[in-house]
């Protein structure tokens, strides 16, 4: 008796934080095949070696490539995306966050792909209030002053898969919250731990949503097994302040924890002294004007949809443990 066939799988944005662990997921399980791309001079490490997996060198953007790339493919799970909240970085952004979605979702719509799985962000979740939890209503954006650019595309993003969706394209959205894990401590969400290892006084009197990068992952893999569900997934473990969250941070990496609760002049001042900081290190700053006022505020997220679905959460103080234990 054969062996079942196995479903092809295109996973773009393989090498960032995310990717890293939905290469791990799907991989591991003898049900895919995974094609993953990547650009030159990617960062492979520790992807290599790992099985039913095929390394694809190609542009997003070429029309021509992404064609040769999904034909044949049973599933996409669009992971490739830029996070910054850089000015330097809004056109870029655009064009990865939006345009490459638009063609990948117009891409797979023509060629019959069965199920695209986009990975966007509780960020293309925008409250009207902030006084209740969050859900996934379908196009639930309400910009204000403060909304980042970052936001505006991941959510213009979606804004594609949907129509694609309207149109055909069988689809499933990810919305996870801010995703830890083991990563280049120097970008995206990795970030905030070299920040709390390098000793930090004063912390934000906000909150937001945290989920393990294991678990965004995983339920990723129990979408592409259930099928399409032509809807969006808040993925997000649990609600914690940034008092807490930098805390525990603190604690497994065994540095003192803030203790002083920043006041909104206080972040003023203090995006702008990281930006010039940075701008002398030659790197991009942790703390911007966007994400400094959004640290004053709490926003909570209802992930009972996704848990319906099968996501399953492990506790937050694990993640952040296994986190340290990574970092140190």
């Amino acid at each position: 008796m054969s062996a079942p066939e196995r479903e092809r799988v295109v996973v773009t944005g393989g090498t960032g934080l995310l990717g890293r662990y939905l290469l791990y997921e799907l991989c591991a399980d003898g049900r895919f095949e995974v094609v993953a791309t990547r650009r030159a001079g990617s960062d492979l490490r520790d992807l290599t070696e790992l099985p039913n997996l095929e390394w694809v060198l190609g542009d997003l953007g070429a029309p021509d490539f992404v064609a040769e790339l999904l034909a044949g493919a049973d599933a996409v799970v669009h992971a490739a995306g830029l996070v910054s909240y850089a000015r330097r970085d809004r056109v870029e952004m655009r064009r990865v966050n939006v345009d490459l979605t638009a063609l990948l979702a117009d891409t797979a719509l023509a060629l019959g792909v069965e199920h695209f799985l986009h990975i966007s962000s509780v960020g293309a979740i925008s409250p009207a209030q902030f006084d209740e939890p969050l859900h996934e209503s379908p196009f639930t954006f309400h910009p204000h002053d403060d909304t980042s650019a970052y936001a505006r595309s991941k959510y213009a993003g979606e804004l594609e898969v949907w129509r694609a969706g309207e149109e055909g394209l069988p689809f499933t959205i990810l919305n996870p919250s801010v995703i830890l894990g083991a990563g280049d401590w120097q970008r995206s969400s990795a970030a905030l731990i070299d920040w709390v290892a390098r000793g930090q006084t004063y912390y934000p009197p906000g909150g937001t949503g945290y989920v393990d990068a294991r678990d965004v992952a995983a339920f990723a893999k129990t979408c592409l097994l259930r099928g399409a569900a032509n809807r969006r997934f808040i993925v997000s473990a649990e609600n914690w302040s940034f008092r807490q969250f930098f805390t525990e941070v603190a604690k497994a990496l065994d540095v003192e924890p803030p203790l002083r609760s920043a006041q909104p002049w206080q972040a003023e001042l203090a995006w702008r002294g990281a930006g010039l900081l940075a701008k002398l290190q030659g790197r991009d700053a942790v703390l911007t004007k966007e994400t400094a006022r959004k640290s004053m505020r709490t926003v909570r997220y209802d992930h009972a949809a996704s848990v319906a679905a099968g996501a399953i959460y492990r506790p937050l103080e694990d993640t952040i443990w296994d986190v340290g234990r990574a970092f140190k």
